[in-house]
């Protein structure tokens, strides 16, 4: 749809407003962080929390999976074994990426976090036991 010329003339004034404010922004703006900006950021990977977080998301049946990593990610906190039997459950790769920091620098706490909270959920974890198929090939009522 074409704009009109009295349309135009109507936004005339905004677009010059817009295009003084831009150019009064000096070109290397300085950003200036608060000096706990990034113990805030990674305020979720409070590792005395693992544990208690493990609880309330099998309590709540939200149970999943840590994955952590950049390039090559990893299951902290999980055996071989337990990786079979803990398949169904979803995992959480926020902290997986190559932007992210490796997990096993001092400013990152998730492969700590992963770790603990991995391992609960391996050791108390128990999955529901299929419904019995019937021969129709439906699952029976419970």
């Amino acid at each position: 749809m074409p704009i009109s010329p009295a349309m135009r003339r109507a936004c005339r004034p905004a677009l010059l407003a817009c295009l003084a404010l831009l150019c009064n922004v000096p070109a290397r703006a300085e950003v200036k962080l608060a000096p706990d900006f990034f113990e805030r950021l990674n305020v979720r990977w409070r590792i005395d929390r693992a544990i208690s977080d493990a609880q309330h998301d099998l309590a709540t049946g939200n149970a999943q999976i840590y994955v952590v990593g950049g390039y090559s990610p990893v299951t902290p906190g999980i055996s071989d074994e337990e990786r079979a039997r803990l398949s169904m459950l979803p995992t959480n790769s926020d902290d997986v990426g190559c932007m992210t920091p490796r997990p096993d620098s001092p400013d990152s706490g998730s492969e700590e976090y992963a770790r603990r909270y991995n391992s609960y959920i391996a050791a108390h974890y128990v999955p529901l036991p299929a419904a019995p198929v019937t021969s129709a090939g439906h699952n029976a009522a419970p």
